[in-house]
């Protein structure tokens, strides 16, 4: 499973959608200038890298209890 596919599961949405909180949308680019950290996702102004499905639950999780 790719990354796009586990955030489209966790968040229960597709691209272009927002979560029924209004919490997350999830949009997708082709680039953040983060090549060395890829790969990445922007959640505000705050980018994450290095990303495995793992992270991206733990990460989506952590913003959602604050």
């Amino acid at each position: 499973m790719n990354l796009l596919d586990e955030l489209e599961k966790i968040l229960g949405i597709k691209i272009d959608e927002t979560t029924e909180d209004k919490l997350f949308t999830l949009e997708f680019t082709s680039c953040l200038g983060c090549c060395e950290k890829a790969p990445v996702m922007q959640i505000g102004e705050e980018v994450f890298g290095n990303l495995t499905p793992q992270k991206l639950a733990k990460i989506l999780d952590e913003f959602r209890r604050k």
